[in-house]
């Protein structure tokens, strides 16, 4: 990644984060006006269950889950300038899971995103979690997140990343990385 591409994916990333802000915050801490933004299918519907943040909640969701297993589940069109990854933590024991929503993490990033993937499988190798990898579509990942589809529903969806084809040029070396990138950390 040359240096134009790196500050390319650096403004994307501050300008998605900006936009998803703006939407997602009725009242703006600069204005003492409310911003209203209108979302009629999310008005209409309600989701099935909670997502949680990877950064923020991880932690304390992992210390209570018996026999975990890791679904890294990679968006096969890219929502921001990269392509991101959620996480679903699954219980071997209870069949209990959790959603970890996207925007932490991403395969192709060489910071934020790339240092909280290198977190996450820290953690996971630590405790001898064993770890998947997911492509499928990124409207199905919204349906997904936004409670919509259950993870039995997502799980007859998904496609073993390593086997995975999508026909856009920067697929196969996204997906040689992720998995270098797995290898890397479970061969400690």
């Amino acid at each position: 990644m040359g240096p134009t591409e790196f500050a390319l994916s650096v403004l994307a990333s501050w300008l998605g984060n900006k936009i998803d802000f703006l939407l997602n915050n009725k009242e703006s801490s600069d204005n003492k006006t409310d911003i209203k933004i209108e979302h009629p299918e999310k008005e209409n519907k309600i989701g099935k269950f909670r997502t949680f943040d990877v950064w923020l909640e991880l932690d304390d969701i992992l210390s209570e889950i018996e026999e975990p297993v890791g679904h890294l589940i990679i968006e096969t069109s890219p929502t921001t300038f990269y392509h991101l990854t959620a996480l679903v933590l699954e219980s071997r024991k209870t069949g209990e899971w959790y959603v970890f929503r996207r925007g932490r993490m991403s395969f192709q990033s060489t910071g934020g995103g790339k240092h909280q993937i290198e977190t996450l499988l820290d953690k996971f190798v630590n405790r001898k979690i064993a770890l998947a990898l997911w492509s499928v579509e990124k409207e199905i990942l919204d349906q997904f997140e936004s409670g919509k589809l259950l993870w039995h529903e997502l799980k007859q969806k998904l496609i073993p990343l390593r086997s995975s084809v999508v026909d856009q040029r920067d697929w196969d070396y996204l997906k040689k990385r992720a998995q270098e990138i797995i290898k890397e950390f479970y061969k400690r």
